[in-house]
C-alpha cells in the first residue's frame, strides 16, 4: 500500500498514521481524542447539553410548586398574627365596657371614658384604631379596624362574640365557650348564687335588682382582684350575673350564674352550663337557658 504524503511538509506517510512523524500535523484528525471529528463527541455533548436544561427546568418547576403552596399559608399565618392583634384591642375594650357598665349601668361610645388600665401594647394601638358603637344602654359593637391596607376588620359585640367582619355582622365566634373557668372565679359565682337566694327567702322571691343584694355572702378573694363581677340581667323572669377578667390579654374565659346556681361559660347565662347547683366542680348539663333566652344564632341580622 502506498504511503501519502502530508499536507504539511510534504513528508511521505504512512496510510494508518494519525499523524506525520516529521511535522506532527495531524492526518487522521478524527481519530485524536477531544477533536471535533473524533467519532460521537458531537452527540454526547448535545446530550449533556439536554440533561442540563431539562435538569434546569425541572429545579424551576419544583421551585414554583413550593411557592405556589407556601405563599399562600404565609400570607394567611401573617392576617392571623395581625387579627391577634386586633383581637387584644378588642378584648382590652370589651373588658372597660363591661367595666364601665358595672358602674354606670349603660354603656359607652366614647373611647375616653374607659379607664381599664391594662391597655395593649403600643405597636397594636398603632396598626389599629378603635371604634365604638353603642346604639343604646345595652347594645354594644366594637371594631378593630385595621390601618394597612389588605387586612380585614373584626368586631365584638356586649356578649363577648367575634366576629370577622366590621359591625359586628356574619357568623359568631366566642373563643372561650366551653372553658370552665379558673376555681376562685367559679367559687365567686357560687357565693353570688348564695346572696340571691337569700335575697329571694328575704323578699318574697322577688329577685335583687342591683349588685350589691347580689353580693352580700361574696368574700374578698384573690380572685377579686382577677375578676370583676357585672349585673347581665336582673328581671321577673331571672338573674345574671357574669365574671369577667380584669386583664382581657391574660386568657382567662368569662362565666356567669343564673339565679338557680347554674354557671356557664358565657357572659349571658345561655349555651352549656359547666357546673350545677352546690357542685364543687364542674358538672355539665344540657342547655339550661332561663325562658326568656336562648343560645346565639347562626349569624347577627
Amino acid at each position: 500500500m502506498a504511503d501519502d504524503r502530508c499536507p504539511d511538509c510534504g513528508a511521505s506517510v504512512s496510510p494508518n498514521a494519525v499523524v506525520c512523524p516529521q511535522c506532527g500535523f495531524p492526518i487522521r484528525q478524527n481519530a485524536l481524542p477531544g477533536q471535533p471529528g473524533r467519532p460521537g463527541s458531537g452527540s454526547g455533548a448535545a446530550a449533556i447539553v439536554i440533561a442540563l436544561v431539562v435538569g434546569g427546568f425541572v429545579v424551576v418547576m419544583f421551585i414554583g410548586v413550593l411557592a405556589a403552596l407556601a405563599i399562600p399559608r404565609f400570607t394567611q399565618a401573617s392576617r392571623r398574627a395581625k387579627e391577634i392583634e386586633g383581637e387584644a384591642l378588642l378584648k382590652w375594650a370589651y373588658a372597660a365596657e363591661q367595666s364601665y357598665f358595672a358602674e354606670h349601668g349603660a354603656y359607652t361610645a366614647s373611647e375616653a371614658s374607659l379607664t381599664e388600665p391594662k391597655r395593649p401594647p403600643a405597636d397594636v394601638l398603632q396598626r389599629y384604631t378603635l371604634q365604638i358603637s353603642a346604639a343604646s344602654d345595652r347594645d354594644l359593637c366594637l371594631e378593630a379596624v385595621p390601618r394597612e391596607a389588605g387586612v380585614r376588620a373584626i368586631s365584638m359585640d356586649e356578649e363577648g362574640w367575634i366576629y370577622r367582619a366590621a359591625g359586628c355582622s356574619g357568623p359568631p365566634d366566642y373563643p372561650s365557650r366551653g372553658d370552665a373557668g379558673d376555681e376562685g372565679q367559679r367559687q365567686m359565682l357560687r357565693e353570688v348564687h348564695e346572696s340571691i337566694v337569700e335575697y329571694r327567702d328575704a323578699h318574697g322571691g322577688t329577685n335583687p335588682a342591683t349588685l350589691p343584694d347580689m353580693i352580700t355572702r361574696v368574700h374578698d378573694t384573690a380572685a377579686s382582684t382577677r375578676y370583676t363581677l357585672t349585673v347581665r340581667r336582673a328581671d321577673e323572669y331571672g338573674v345574671c350575673v357574669a365574671a369577667f377578667p380584669r386583664n382581657p390579654l391574660g386568657g382567662q374565659t368569662v362565666l356567669s350564674v343564673d339565679q338557680d346556681g347554674y354557671i356557664y361559660s358565657s357572659p349571658t347565662c345561655t349555651g352549656t352550663a359547666v357546673e350545677e347547683p352546690g357542685a364543687s366542680s364542674g358538672t355539665e348539663r344540657g342547655s339550661a337557658a332561663t325562658p326568656a333566652e336562648e343560645s346565639k344564632p347562626a349569624a347577627k341580622p
